[in-house]
């Protein structure tokens, strides 16, 4: 798959499979979700259409990134949507789904050398692995947001600099701001990134085959092809 967006989006639902069992998918507003709130964007639409086909039924509930990650670090039976895949967070989880690739860029208002950008405040999600990376590449001057359309809004202010972000959700977010992405600047990539559905440690393997399966089936049918064709994702 090719980059897409990224969100990073918490949705959080309680769902009962055939044999009872009880998932609760928390969908992380990181990468790829900040778009998904409210019930818009790509993996959002993604995550419905699986569910339609594992025949799940019950609402999905949206709730703080940092939150999400530590319900499915110490409880059973959690799906998380969407959550990058890093060699730290590797033992942490189990890998279900892969649904995009994406890559971090920094995105500001004026042209920024990224290779003597660490002079500069940058904007970027808490918690998120973009903060490893920044910290990693030698960004000091950091402002962390609970979401990524505060780090928009933030950039908009003029109160920092960039913004460290993934491409494809920074896209979404500045169109559906009513704003132009031709208006900013997009650096190389700065990290690639591969977003999955990820389970938690111990998760009923029933319902893993479930959830696979229904991915499986949108892409057999061509609704995951018509998702990414919507969000103009190649």
């Amino acid at each position: 798959m090719r980059p897409f967006w990224l969100l990073a989006l918490i949705l959080a639902c309680t769902i009962a499979g055939p044999a009872d069992a009880q998932v609760r998918v928390l969908v992380l507003s990181s990468s790829l979700a900040p778009a998904d709130i409210g019930g818009q964007g790509y993996a959002y639409d993604v995550a419905r259409a699986i569910a339609q086909r594992a025949g799940y039924t019950r609402e999905f509930e949206f709730m703080p990134w940092v939150r999400a990650i530590s319900i499915a670090e110490t409880s059973d039976d959690v799906l998380l949507l969407s959550i990058v895949r890093t060699p730290k967070r590797e033992q942490h989880f189990q890998w279900l789904i892969p649904i995009a690739e994406d890559d971090y860029v920094l995105v500001s208002q004026q042209l920024i050398d990224i290779d003597t950008a660490a002079q500069h405040t940058i904007c970027l999600l808490r918690g998120s692995v973009v903060v490893e990376l920044a910290q990693r590449l030698g960004y000091a001057h950091l402002i962390l947001t609970v979401d990524e359309r505060q780090s928009m809004l933030t950039l908009r202010a003029g109160r920092c600099d960039g913004w460290m972000v993934g491409r494809m959700p920074a896209m979404t977010l500045i169109r559906e701001l009513g704003l132009q992405t031709a208006d900013f600047h997009f650096s190389r990539s700065l990290q690639h990134i591969d977003v999955y559905i990820a389970g938690s440690l111990i998760f009923n393997r029933d319902e893993a085959r479930r959830w696979q399966a229904g991915f499986e089936a949108i892409r057999a049918d061509g609704t995951l092809y018509a998702i990414r064709r919507r969000y103009k994702i190649e």
